[in-house]
């Protein structure tokens, strides 16, 4: 996905006209920064999994918040957030022993190792957005749109450059025990039934896909519960 050629942005970037972005350059010029330096992150820790074994869950989140402190999962250099803390990874990988105050030299040695872990553990977040929109680089958020038909529009939109080739990617690196949850359960609501469609055309017969959404947290029991599961023919 590092690959991701201007052509398939310029696709991309179509979409942003349903939101009225596309007319701001400021923001249309960090999203198309982002969107790149996002997927370079995602190819370097995908290329990590492989490195070590399979992939044995996807988590779906919907998409990073990035700006200018480059807030993203995959950023070793950031912060980990309530999307996954360090707490929700130590219940797949164990206590994380480095310290998460950052060094002189930039960088985070606790989220270095979280990462690290979590490849090893074959773990891999997907996002099904394309655009990093927070509230300080974009005229809209994600949560702002979500209960609008344009929220659904992306994603439809989006579906072919970004998503489908995604997941192409991801399913050829699964074994038949990879599960495949969602981070949050209006993700779910919004788009299971969809994903189950589009995994089985893939050739992957997907049931259900749950969330491991509990309030404000991730349900580590559950979190855990899922990813031994897919123990199986790792």
């Amino acid at each position: 996905m590092s690959g991701v050629m201007p052509n398939q942005w310029d696709e991309l970037a179509e979409s942003l006209e349903a939101f009225g972005i596309g007319r701001n350059e400021a923001s249309a010029r960090y999203l198309r920064r982002s969107f790149f330096q996002v997927k370079d992150l995602w190819s370097k820790q995908h290329n990590a999994i492989l490195a070590m074994g399979k992939i044995r869950l996807v988590m779906f989140g919907e998409a990073p918040l990035y700006g200018k402190k480059e807030s993203y999962f995959y950023n070793a250099a950031a912060g980990a957030t309530e999307f996954f803390t360090y707490k929700d990874a130590e219940a797949i990988v164990g206590p994380l022993l480095y310290s998460s105050r950052v060094q002189k030299n930039g960088t985070r040695p606790r989220k270095e190792e979280m990462l690290k872990s979590l490849a090893k553990a074959g773990v891999l977040v997907v996002d099904l957005m394309p655009f990093a929109l927070n509230q300080f680089d974009t005229v809209v958020t994600y949560s702002s749109i979500r209960k609008e038909s344009s929220y659904l529009n992306i994603f439809d939109k989006c579906w072919d450059p970004y998503l489908l080739p995604m997941l192409k990617l991801v399913l050829e690196h699964t074994t038949p025990e990879t599960k495949f949850v969602f981070r949050y359960q209006v993700l779910r609501n919004l788009f299971e039934r969809r994903l189950i469609d589009e995994l089985g055309k893939l050739g992957r017969a997907v049931d259900t896909i749950p969330s491991i959404h509990e309030s404000r947290s991730v349900n580590r029991s559950e979190l855990l519960r899922i990813w031994i599961s897919s123990a199986q023919h790792v």
